[in-house]
């Protein structure tokens, strides 16, 4: 089998495809540094040295007829001598804690607003918990932050969400249906925390319905 300029299809920021293995089951690609591009900080973007060198996994979209593919990356574990954090180094495709590429993470998403989460978690070989996760995880990065000026109304409610009775307070613009704010729990505490976010003078211009 001959492949050509696999690298179109699997691209990572500092990061060049060295191998690439079919299984019965599943594809691995794995990584290695790109030596012209030094791994760096995230919070501070200063050079690490690559003594403290250690290798993860991610989950990518499925390659072909295998429904897991995988994505095995080195990293640099420790502390940044610059703004003295602690950091593990990762592609900035892949989300810092949910062990999945962003792309991967999105197709989840896309398929969450057109159908149920067991037959999603079926196609992509992932737990109904899973494509939940990714779904809130998405829309939270690139949902963009709701307009508080020139609120009329709000409508408040409380809704159950997945099993054990967890509620959690939802405030809608009552205009035009935006979502302004969610916040964990049916208490005092869920919807003070969405009035902390705004002014005295918008605080001052709503009424709730």
């Amino acid at each position: 089998m001959k492949t050509i300029n696999f690298k179109a299809l699997c691209r990572f920021k500092g990061y060049i495809v060295t191998e690439l293995r079919c299984e019965e089951s599943c594809v691995q690609v794995k990584l290695r540094f790109d030596e012209r591009i030094p791994p760096k900080c995230p919070y501070c973007n200063h050079a690490l040295p690559k003594n403290k060198k250690s290798q993860n996994v991610a989950r990518d979209l499925p390659l072909l007829e295998a429904k897991i593919t995988f994505i095995i990356f080195p990293t640099i574990q420790g502390r940044c001598k610059s703004c003295d954090a602690f950091v593990t180094t990762r592609p900035k495709e892949i989300h810092p804690t949910k062990e999945a590429t962003m792309r991967l993470m999105r197709s989840v998403s896309s398929w969450a607003s057109v159908a149920p989460a067991n037959q999603i978690a079926k196609r992509f070989g992932i737990s109904d918990s899973t494509v939940r996760n990714y779904d809130k995880s998405v829309l939270e990065l690139d949902t963009p932050e709701p307009q508080f000026d020139d609120l009329r109304a709000i409508l408040v409610d409380e809704k159950s969400v997945l099993k054990n009775h967890r509620y959690v307070t939802i405030v809608i613009n009552a205009d035009n249906g935006e979502l302004l704010h969610m916040h964990d729990g049916k208490k005092k505490e869920s919807l003070d925390a969405f009035f902390k976010k705004l002014t005295p003078k918008q605080r001052g211009s709503i009424q709730a319905v």
